[in-house]
């Protein structure tokens, strides 16, 4: 785990299912992958359902990332409007 995810208390992957088995945990050479211990949410951006596991973290410091960016800012915007404070979306 590098410094960046240790700050982050839950980290969320909202790629597709397919995007998420398709790319094993991120290594040196295969950086695309997802991150190791990530959360993943199919889509959450597009959904907009947030998990009844994860609604206790809604103070805590989240990441998202999807594979472009674009699902990981939709989905940063639903986790505040149910009520998660400290959401970042990585692009």
């Amino acid at each position: 785990m590098d410094e960046r995810q240790e700050y982050f208390a839950l980290v969320l992957d909202v790629r597709t299912q397919a995007e998420f088995e398709s790319t094993p945990p991120g290594t040196a050479d295969n950086p695309s992958g997802h991150m190791a211990g990530a959360y993943f949410i199919d889509s959450l951006g597009a959904t907009g359902l947030v998990p009844n596991d994860i609604l206790g973290c809604r103070s805590c410091n989240v990441a998202v990332y999807c594979r472009t960016g674009v699902r990981s800012k939709a989905a940063s915007v639903v986790l505040e409007s149910h009520g998660f404070t400290n959401v970042a979306c990585a692009e």
